[in-house]
């Protein structure tokens, strides 16, 4: 009968051992869990920094690009006159000169 009861005694201890067990795999699953969900929550939220980000070096390089268009048209226009004016006291032709860029058609007539 002892023996029995060592048994019974034992199992009572082993069941109280998994149960303590059992509580602290849920108690570190349970953050585990919450930890994950914060990882999740930061990777959202990088992504939606990301691609404000992404946004805004697309507009400043469009902007960059329009800006060096602009210059380019610039310089065009210049070398253009510069070639017409040489033309011009080669051949001795009269150049008709365009009108300034800030006046609209209806200021020209």
């Amino acid at each position: 009968m002892a023996a029995a009861e060592k048994r019974s005694g034992s199992n009572a201890l082993g069941r109280e051992k998994g149960q303590g067990c059992f509580e602290e795999a849920k108690e570190q699953s349970s953050e585990i869990v919450i930890w994950l969900k914060k990882c999740h929550e930061l990777v959202e939220a990088s992504k939606d920094t990301a691609k404000k980000e992404g946004e805004r070096l697309i507009s400043c390089a469009k902007a960059k690009i329009e800006q060096e268009k602009q210059q380019a048209i610039e310089i065009w226009r210049k070398e253009v006159s510069a070639l017409a004016l040489r033309l011009q006291s080669n051949s001795g032709a009269e150049i008709i000169k365009p009108a300034p860029r800030h006046l609209s058609k209806s200021k020209i007539n």
